[in-house]
């Protein structure tokens, strides 16, 4: 799939390895039809081609439609409502990453060690702590066979696993 003029949109470079061993995500009609666009993101829902209105169970998409995803994102550190995440709050409290670094299904430990060096800049501190915090994500989830589900991880940007993940660790549910 190099420089082709059949193609809408051009991809990758001959001359530049990178953009052909790293290809965007490119959905099939056979996605689109399903939800359109699937790499574009939404304002008040994260969803996905398994998953195309959100997350349904408990009425999560239709209880949180007036906020965006960060902001759903962000309400379970925020369980008094008040727009700030105090430091007591949190005490109390991605189509296109899985066509170049995983499967259809999720990212292993070692894709996400290389999603992070993949996407690494020279000489960016600031960036580079980020995306070592972000292995805090994989800890939070824990998957017993190791596979970070693509389901999961859209949970984790509309903010409806917290509240499940806080039920299995109390006890209060089972663990799926």
């Amino acid at each position: 799939m190099l420089e082709s003029k059949d193609i809408a949109v051009q991809t990758c470079i001959r001359q530049v390895p990178v953009t052909y061993e790293r290809l965007p995500y490119d959905p099939s009609s056979e996605e689109n039809a399903i939800l359109k666009n699937p790499g574009t993101a939404r304002a008040n829902l994260a969803p996905s081609l398994e998953c195309p209105h959100g997350t349904q169970s408990s009425g999560w998409a239709d209880k949180h439609s007036g906020h965006t995803v960060l902001q759903q994102h962000c309400a379970y550190f925020d369980p008094d409502g008040d727009n700030i995440v105090w430091p007591h709050d949190t005490y109390h409290g991605f189509e296109d990453m899985f066509a170049k670094y995983g499967d259809k299904d999720g990212l292993g430990k070692w894709d996400i060690l290389e999603l992070m060096s993949g996407q690494r800049v020279l000489f960016d501190l600031f960036g580079t702590c980020g995306a070592l915090s972000r292995l805090s994500l994989y800890l939070l989830l824990w998957p017993a066979d190791g596979i970070v589900r693509k389901e999961d991880l859209r949970r984790v940007y509309d903010g409806s696993i917290f509240s499940e993940l806080s039920l299995r660790r109390s006890g209060k549910a089972k663990a799926v």
